[in-house]
């Protein structure tokens, strides 16, 4: 079988060096499906290709069987493609051991927001709370700011509204943040002012 392996890795080499990625694709999941494609650049390489053509679902099982069979090595930028793969796939609940373990390894907290936003799309609110407090003290944020505002309409959900303000007031630290988180800060105290009315009407 080795020679008719060389063959389908060939020829798609060829597809690539003459930039005809449909090609190139075809060839490259037709050698995986016969089992061809062993090592790690080979199966990295036919999920790349499935990624730029948008082809999200099928890339995210290849790097899945690969990372568990362990032909894919556990890194972090495996963890992060595969996440990436689900994500852009919609698959949120999949999408969360991928983050988890990208996060995992990662140094800062950039990982642990991306995680958090499937979880709020998943009205996982209680693991969003967690997760975003984690990438708040891993910090390396880009905008610590706008972690806490999404920390802020998390808690809010949660209905754990002096939390919730608390998260708001420390938005408000980055102007840039200020006038939303002002907003939200102003309709906590309306919805409690809300609740309060209703209870004591029902008194």
């Amino acid at each position: 079988s080795y020679p008719k392996k060389q063959y389908w890795i060939q020829l798609a080499s060829i597809y690539g060096e003459i930039d005809d990625q449909k090609k190139q694709l075809s060839v490259l999941e037709l050698a995986y499906i016969q089992g061809f494609l062993t090592s790690e650049t080979e199966i990295l390489t036919l999920a790349s290709l499935l990624l730029n053509n948008e082809l999200y679902l099928r890339a995210g099982k290849i790097l899945s069987e690969g990372l568990d069979s362990g032909v894919i090595t556990s890194t972090l930028d495996h963890w992060r493609l595969l996440a990436q793969a689900w994500t852009m796939a919609q698959e949120n609940e999949r999408a969360i051991p991928a983050l988890t373990r990208a996060s995992e390894l990662s140094p800062d907290g950039k990982l642990d927001i991306i995680l958090a936003q499937t979880y709020i799309n998943l009205d996982r609110w209680a693991d969003a709370v967690t997760t975003i407090r984690r990438a708040l003290s891993k910090g390396g944020l880009d905008r610590p700011d706008q972690a806490q505002v999404m920390l802020g309409q998390t808690l809010f959900e949660m209905d754990l509204f002096d939390e919730a303000r608390a998260a708001f007031v420390a938005a408000q630290r980055d102007r840039r943040s200020l006038q939303l988180a002002a907003q939200w800060i102003n309709y906590i105290d309306s919805e409690e002012d809300r609740r309060a009315q209703l209870s004591s009407a029902l008194e």
